[in-house]
């Protein structure tokens, strides 16, 4: 995601999508600090739609390849620390 989109409803976790095999849709929930599995289907449904509207603001893959192109012209590695 672009920083230019700014800020999203899922900033600060990770957000992964399930079929599980009763086929129903659950979602992982990372953050920093826990993992939580939501089955809630309301939930699940809401957290779906934000999951779809991220993918709508994302870079295409054209796009995504053409902006690290650009990071990595400026990129150097760091100096490694002074024992």
């Amino acid at each position: 995601m672009p920083f230019t989109a700014g800020e999203h409803a899922e900033t600060g976790s990770s957000l992964t999508l399930f079929t599980v095999p009763h086929g129903a849709l659950v979602v992982y929930d990372e953050s920093s600090q826990s993992g939580t599995i939501i089955e809630d289907q309301e939930t699940v449904a809401r957290r779906r739609e934000n999951c779809d509207l991220l993918r709508a603001m994302a870079l295409s893959p054209r796009d995504s390849g053409a902006m690290i192109r650009a990071v990595m012209k400026d990129w150097s590695p760091c100096q490694p620390p002074r024992a």
